[in-house]
């Protein structure tokens, strides 16, 4: 944490929570295949859209994800079926008009059965339910060193600011950390977002106007970069050509 902190960037939560999510992609793709526990794990819960393109745009264990992928759906088709999906296909024997034998109440019940199973596998992830806990206790962390070492202090205050993800983070998890008196701290992390923005606002602005032509030989400054630095300050980091 400390290390995390002696560098200056938007957002330094984001530089390790990047980096806890390409360590857990590695995890899985490979000691966790070994354990049973692990195995269990992402059978039951499986990856959301944007670690399942982690873990294949990885290429760190190809065979291993496909292990991973086939007892994932095998799971998936359990539940379909369970859902009801046979007695479904077959209602009414595929003749058209048929299916009005049966009652209203059953279809609508087969229906919601089979929006559960798609909903269980669209908000399953293994690794955004261990990057949800370990980020959490970086906050902790953060909010425990803040109140107990000056230095911590003036490095966190020397920060520019945090996403805004992880900015709500601190200021939402801060009451539960901090112990006695938040006043320092709610008013340091709100002065230090505050600027933050405004200083993105400064270099966007100059940014867009770097289009005009009266503008072209105006240098830079720190604009060049500034959307997506921008945009990752609103969306937390992510993926951008810069």
């Amino acid at each position: 944490m400390n290390e995390a902190f002696s560098k200056v960037s938007e957002c330094c939560l984001c530089d390790l929570e990047s980096k806890a999510e390409e360590d857990y992609i590695k995890y899985v793709l490979g000691a966790s295949l070994m354990e049973p526990d692990g195995r269990e794990e992402t059978n039951e819960k499986g990856f959301c859209r944007r670690h399942y393109a982690m873990a294949y745009n990885s290429r760190l264990n190809t065979q291993g994800l496909g292990l991973i992928m086939e007892t994932y759906l095998q799971g998936v088709s359990v539940g379909l079926s369970r859902a009801g999906f046979r007695h479904i296909k077959t209602l009414g024997g595929g003749k058209p008009g048929k299916a009005r034998r049966n009652s209203d109440k059953d279809v609508y019940k087969a229906m919601q059965s089979f929006a559960e199973v798609a909903d269980h596998v669209l908000r399953g992830c293994v690794i955004c339910e261990r990057i949800v806990r370990v980020m959490e206790r970086y906050v902790d962390v953060t909010c425990h060193l803040y109140v107990t070492e000056e230095d911590f202090r003036e490095r966190f205050r020397a920060q520019k600011g945090f996403c805004m993800t992880h900015f709500r983070m601190l200021m939402m998890l801060a009451a539960k950390y901090v112990k006695g008196d938040m006043t320092d701290f709610v008013s340091d992390l709100a002065e230090m977002q505050t600027e933050s923005i405004n200083r993105l606002l400064g270099e966007v602005s100059w940014f867009t106007q770097k289009y005009d032509y009266r503008n072209r030989d105006a240098p830079w400054g720190d604009s060049k970069d500034a959307l997506p630095r921008s945009i990752m300050k609103m969306a937390k980091y992510m993926e951008l050509d810069m």
